[in-house]
């Protein structure tokens, strides 16, 4: 019983990571657009490109100085992060809400869909940092056209090891309030229109949810994803932000507290999309194939 159980949780792992191939993929031009507009104004920024203004006009600049493949810098880093990132953020959700003694999933309490996801979050930043730092590199960098292995290469010389681990508070802080605020309100908002008799177990089900799930997440998340971004883009030869804290104080006493909310358009217009087809796109694989343990 228990190696069936194994084996679902690895096939759903596996799922994740080609749902969450697809909905990167699909939303990478918009995620290129919110990374170069929240550099803007930054303390001491490399970038000489004004993208100030709404994302459309953002979005313009970009495809001016770079054409429409500037919108795909960081694709490869993308699809490695998306691999490794989402496959153990959504795959060890359901496991370590079992772990922490709840099996029945239409009615575990809200707190610990919380909990679990933000642990699961928080274990899969951990592992998958080194691919979040190649992809802001990549997207930040507006006149940069080296690929992925080249970065890796770069990364190595200037920094070592520890140069793919830049931003790693702030990733962690993200990734916990991203994932758990996620699954959370996702499986919640669910189960509860299932339970309340709204809708049946479903693709509009889904739609719902994810909808909601990723509207709360862009709103919630925003302030911790600027520092993310922010923090992995400095120069190799000079430090900006001592950390998240430092990030947080510099920040709001340059450009005040909406500084935070730098590129939150383009980040809800990322991060609604995706949520709908990652999510979606799991529970296809996942009923397709049968595998609702």
């Amino acid at each position: 019983m228990a190696t069936t159980q194994n084996q679902s949780y690895g096939k759903k792992m596996a799922f994740a990571g080609v749902a969450s191939i697809c909905a990167g993929s699909a939303t990478h031009p918009i995620e290129t657009v919110k990374t170069r507009m929240q550099v803007v104004g930054e303390v001491g920024a490399r970038s000489t490109v004004d993208y100030k203004g709404n994302f459309f006009k953002a979005a313009r600049v970009v495809i001016e100085n770079e054409g429409a493949s500037g919108l795909l810098k960081g694709i490869q880093a993308t699809w490695m992060r998306e691999s490794i990132y989402s496959s153990l953020r959504l795959g060890l959700y359901e496991p370590i809400k079992h772990s922490l003694g709840h099996t029945d999933k239409r009615n575990t309490p809200f707190y610990i869909k919380f909990l679990a996801g933000g642990i699961s979050g928080m274990l899969a930043s951990s592992v998958a940092n080194p691919t979040d730092v190649l992809k802001i590199r990549m997207q930040a960098m507006e006149k940069d056209h080296h690929n992925v292995l080249w970065h890796i290469r770069d990364i190595m010389k200037n920094n070592g090891v520890l140069g793919f681990y830049k931003g790693l508070q702030a990733t962690i802080v993200r990734a916990i309030m991203l994932n758990a605020t996620k699954l959370s309100t996702y499986d919640h908002i669910k189960h509860t229109l299932i339970n309340l008799g709204i809708l049946e177990e479903g693709y509009l089900c889904y739609f719902i949810a994810s909808t909601c799930a990723g509207m709360i997440m862009a709103t919630v998340t925003a302030p911790f994803d600027i520092a993310r971004t922010r923090i992995m883009n400095q120069p190799h030869n000079k430090k900006l932000y001592a950390g998240l804290t430092d990030f947080l104080i510099k920040t709001i006493r340059n450009e005040g507290p909406m500084g935070l909310y730098k590129g939150f358009t383009p980040q809800w217009m990322r991060f609604g999309p995706f949520t709908v087809i990652q999510l979606m796109t799991w529970e296809l694989l996942i009923n397709l194939f049968a595998i609702r343990a």
